[in-house]
């Protein structure tokens, strides 16, 4: 059976049309024929990864001595936190009891993190059986979970207690941009040193 001229173009369909697929491909090649072209003009040089050698603990002690060292000389050079003249020691001595005690709460939660992160890992390694060891260690996730959700509540308040003190106008003038970047280059050192230890 033959389909006439007329017929088609009774449907709507014009004669000399390619169907839509040819066209949807011709278009797709046109466009990765292009891509190709863009493709060709990257060029890229070849660099060779260089290995660095894992800090000793020995050398990692004498970083942490000699950044303790550079921030106390920045500190009396006045570039560490101020007070005000007017300021009691009392508080100036609660100020700085806060911030050591979240200094101290951070390390903790740190590791608390770290105990959770370990007994969880023993845990799916056990199974989620009925044995003592499993109960012991469902026991041990959980307990670990209180301790970092106890921890993290504790940062949060002793975090906003210093930003209340630092809000009371002329009580603290903030280090200058030096010294904390020595301050987080020492606290960097710590972290290292400890994970070393």
């Amino acid at each position: 059976m033959q389909v006439s001229s007329s017929a088609i173009a009774k449907r709507g369909v014009p004669r000399h049309s390619p169907p839509p697929l040819l066209t949807l491909n011709f278009s797709m090649h046109v466009s990765s024929l292009r891509f190709g072209q863009r493709c060709s003009t990257v060029t890229t040089t070849a660099q060779q990864q260089q290995f660095v050698e894992a800090p000793s603990a020995e050398n990692t002690a004498l970083r942490v001595a000699a950044a303790h060292a550079a921030l106390a000389d920045l500190e009396s050079r006045g570039m560490g936190e101020t007070f005000g003249a007017d300021c009691a020691e009392s508080e100036i001595n609660l100020y700085k009891q806060n911030c050591a005690k979240l200094g101290e709460l951070k390390r903790d939660l740190i590791k608390y993190q770290r105990f959770l992160f370990e007994t969880k890992a023993k845990a799916k390694r056990i199974g989620g059986g009925e044995s003592r060891g499993s109960k012991k260690i469902k026991a041990a996730v959980g307990a670990a979970a209180v301790r970092v959700g106890e921890a993290k509540n504790d940062i949060t308040n002793i975090g906003d207690i210093i930003l209340r003190q630092k809000s009371i106008k002329g009580f603290v003038r903030p280090p200058n941009n030096l010294y904390v970047k020595k301050l987080a280059e020492l606290q960097e050192l710590q972290m290292l040193a400890n994970s070393t230890s």
